[in-house]
């Protein structure tokens, strides 16, 4: 009897561990899809009188002008930096699971330098996920997110021994790290903003003025296109020309009424075109006895 009631407990035993454990539920298939950039900044007039900042915003690039002034005498600039800071904007979509690259660049000129004060000024920038919305200049504490391929924090930090050191020459220095996107549940979640996230990057200018850019995000149901989209918040104006697009030099030739046919100008104008230059006017001025000449516009771009 009492081998039979181990038998059977052995029995249910393994019968209760071969069966299937309840189905977890899947976390619905969906996307990030890009709605709109936020520029949150550290109010100018809270900024060190004696460190003034200014920031211009051009899509994904930002220059600070950014000066140290003498205490006594505030018209004496000891330090002026010029920052110009670039980052890689992140895709209109954003699937999650997936990770983007993220590069971070920094070109440093410093035009007025005391050395006698020695003064740097310096800055650093990060990126990453965060609550939606933020309305706050403190946002630049949140959302580092950003990782080299070994790991590391991915921020560009060129005060940093190992990216520059503390007093960094003039340079373009340049950080590549990478992001997760993180899924439809995340601890970023806010009930004021349901299926919102938002990714930022930002930083600071001398420890004295922050700055942000925003990218919001919705959720979308559905599988995610194969096209991820351009860059997030990229408009017309925020891409420079390509060399030469819609630069234009101009050439005119007065051509002798009766030279204005025949094999000659053919051949003339064959020159041109193989010179790059392309015909786009022909005018005859008025004369009384005819005219005496015509005027041949060409054009071509600029290099």
């Amino acid at each position: 009897m009492r081998r039979l009631i181990v038998f059977a407990l052995v029995v249910g035993s393994v019968l209760a561990t071969a069966r299937p454990a309840p189905a977890q539920p899947k976390e619905a298939v969906g996307y990030w899809k890009f709605a709109e950039v936020v520029r949150v900044e550290y109010p100018v007039e809270k900024v060190h009188k004696l460190y003034p900042v200014t920031f211009t915003f051009e899509g994904a690039k930002l220059t600070a002008v950014a000066k140290a002034l003498n205490g006594n005498n505030p018209k004496v600039v000891h330090t002026e930096e010029h920052q110009v800071w670039s980052w890689t904007a992140p895709p209109q979509v954003l699937v999650p699971g997936e990770r983007f690259p993220m590069r971070f660049e920094l070109k440093l000129d410093r035009p007025t330098f005391d050395r006698a004060v020695g003064f740097y000024i310096g800055g650093r920038i990060n990126a990453g996920f965060q609550p939606p919305k933020p309305r706050d200049a403190a946002a630049y504490h949140v959302g580092a997110d950003t990782r080299t391929e070994k790991g590391e924090p991915g921020g560009l930090d060129p005060r940093d021994p190992k990216q520059g050191g503390d007093k960094f020459a003039p340079s373009t220095y340049t950080r590549e790290s990478f992001v997760v996107v993180p899924g439809r549940q995340n601890r970023f979640n806010a009930k004021e903003h349901p299926d919102q996230i938002s990714f930022r990057v930002g930083g600071c200018v001398g420890n004295t003025r922050e700055f942000n850019t925003i990218y919001e995000y919705r959720w979308v149901e559905g599988a995610p296109p194969a096209d991820r989209g351009g860059a997030a918040g990229e408009r017309p104006g925020d891409k420079a020309p390509a060399a030469g697009a819609g630069k234009w030099e101009y050439r005119v030739l007065d051509v002798p009424a009766e030279q204005a046919f025949g094999a000659a100008l053919v051949q003339k104008l064959t020159d041109l075109g193989d010179e790059g230059w392309e015909l786009v006017a022909a005018l005859v001025p008025p004369a009384k006895d005819g005219p005496a000449s015509v005027r041949l516009v060409f054009k071509r771009p600029k290099k």
